[in-house]
């Protein structure tokens, strides 16, 4: 016979059926003992769990919500992102590269909320699931025509050689 999950590396949603089949049984005289081992919790635990269902048999076995809630609502997540995703340049920055301070000041011109910079962060990562990108380095004065026709060069001939000895990339 396969041996259950034990109560704590269950999800929530696993979690509330047990707790509500626990109730069940022992309002049908089960051994608390037994229900205790069987499910790897105390007895106080179980105690706990049928008198949370008596007050309140609808709700008093859903699990209660860990933490702060958010400061923004689930649709204002959503226009972040999107507006995120729009770039920094349409939200009016003078370059399109989002930094942390810059999406604390859009939350705060937006929706009117303020952030610490590890608190915006842990909202980005988890719930947003952004990552942090690095962006691409480029010379302001790079010529992509120049680049390709060096490239073509390089390729052509091997290293040596290759280019006459300078680089046209760069205008000088």
């Amino acid at each position: 016979m396969k041996t259950p999950k034990p109560y704590h590396l269950r999800t929530p949603h696993d979690q509330e059926i047990v707790r509500r089949r626990v109730v069940q049984q022992l309002s049908r005289g089960t051994p608390l003992a037994h229900l205790a081992r069987a499910h790897g919790v105390s007895r106080q635990t179980l105690y706990a769990w049928r008198d949370a269902d008596a007050a309140d048999p609808r709700q008093g076995l859903v699990r209660k919500p860990k933490g702060r809630q958010s400061r923004l609502t689930p649709e204002q997540l959503a226009r972040l992102r999107s507006l995120l995703l729009e770039g920094a340049l349409k939200q009016g920055f003078p370059t399109d590269l989002w930094t942390l301070e810059r999406v604390r000041q859009l939350v705060r011109r937006v929706f009117g909320v303020a952030y610490a910079s590890r608190s915006l962060w842990y909202v980005l990562r988890t719930t947003l699931h952004f990552s942090p990108q690095k962006p691409e380095r480029r010379a302001r004065e790079a010529d992509p025509e120049k680049i390709a026709a060096w490239k073509r060069t390089f390729a052509r001939k091997g290293k040596k050689g290759a280019g006459g000895g300078q680089n046209p990339c760069v205008r000088g």
